[in-house]
């Protein structure tokens, strides 16, 4: 189908691009362009330099056999990045099904738009999208069924996937001669002891308020469920005591009253008054050819500049489906 054949075309179109990042000839062509007298633009100039960088990121210095190496571990790198967000995609197609009354307090509109159960009518069906499991995790009561929602969204295979990653990863890093992947990423950096000397000072700031918060969502546990369940917050527990608290801290803000201001065509119309007063570029909605779009819901856009004219078109895929993905996203199509 459509998506199989486009990743297919993004592992292949991948590994040729791997392939490029070691082309020698095109190295020295690069590296004569910056030397000779031509003049270079500030934009061809901060072009030049990353191109430069994915060059020795593909261990252009390095001999024949050694840069087939690197070339090799990008490629494996690329292609267990596609297998992670593959295994996310098809962990969303996984489905449970629960009583209504174990649903409590969802509204009981929100529980009879959900699909039935086709072993068991009497039971409701939750899809494992990111947006149903957040809303059970946030609003369902029962500890047992957020229990349930959570092993049932955790990505296992991507467990392996991982590991994988990191293993490729210190191959990599040690092929070309770094101390570990870290120095290949901040490579221009002084030093790369700077993120870590971050993180461990706001994980210093902010420590003393964590343990405050936690200290809440305990207490708030130990209410709803009885004494002594408040010794452990589990993963499943975060999210649904962490709205309660929010509760108590705030009035309550009705967001059905907000849908009206953010329906889906005044996003958009608000997004081409913004394109249009920053850079005078129209987006207008226009005719697809035939197969050009993968499903009824896209639609296709036009970018036309007020003095260059047509400068590209952006498709919008805004809806949600089954299998596909539930957070933002852009993908460069050319």
């Amino acid at each position: 189908d459509f998506r199989s054949a486009a990743d297919y075309a993004f592992s292949d179109v991948g590994a040729y691009m791997q392939g490029l990042n070691a082309h020698a000839a095109l190295y020295d062509a690069l590296v004569k362009l910056e030397a000779s007298d031509h003049e270079l633009s500030a934009e061809e100039r901060i072009m030049s330099a990353s191109l430069r960088k994915d060059f020795e990121q593909g261990g252009i210095g390095l001999g024949t056999a050694d840069r087939g190496t690197v070339v090799a571990l990008n490629s494996r790198m690329h292609e267990l990045g596609s297998q992670f967000t593959q295994n996310l995609q098809q962990n969303t197609l996984k489905e449970i099904s629960f009583h209504p009354e174990a649903l409590k307090p969802l509204p009981s509109v929100l529980i009879k738009s959900l699909k039935r159960s086709s072993s068991d009518p009497g039971k409701v069906i939750i899809p494992m999208l990111p947006s149903a499991v957040s809303t059970v995790m946030q609003w369902v009561s029962n500890p047992t069924v957020r229990r349930k929602i959570y092993e049932a969204s955790v990505c296992h295979p991507n467990t392996e996937v991982l590991k994988q990653l990191l293993n490729v990863r210190e191959e990599l890093a040690s092929a070309l001669s770094f101390e570990n992947y870290l120095s290949i990423s901040l490579r221009d950096r002084a030093s790369t002891e700077s993120p870590m000397r971050f993180l461990e000072s706001l994980a210093k700031e902010v420590e003393k308020k964590a343990r405050q918060e936690v200290r809440i969502l305990k207490s708030l546990k130990s209410e709803a469920e009885g004494a002594g369940s408040g010794v452990h917050i589990y993963p499943w527990d975060r999210s649904y005591y962490m709205a309660q608290a929010k509760a108590k801290l705030s009035e309550p803000l009705d967001g059905s009253s907000l849908c009206e201001y953010f329906s889906l065509s005044s996003c958009v119309e608000g997004m081409g008054m913004l394109v249009k007063s920053l850079f005078g570029i129209d987006l207008l909605e226009c005719e697809a050819s035939e197969n050009e779009l993968w499903h009824p819901d896209v639609k296709k856009m036009q970018m036309r500049h007020e003095t260059e004219g047509v400068l590209g078109y952006i498709y919008l895929d805004l809806y949600p489906r089954a299998g596909k993905y539930n957070h933002a996203a852009q993908f460069t199509i050319r």
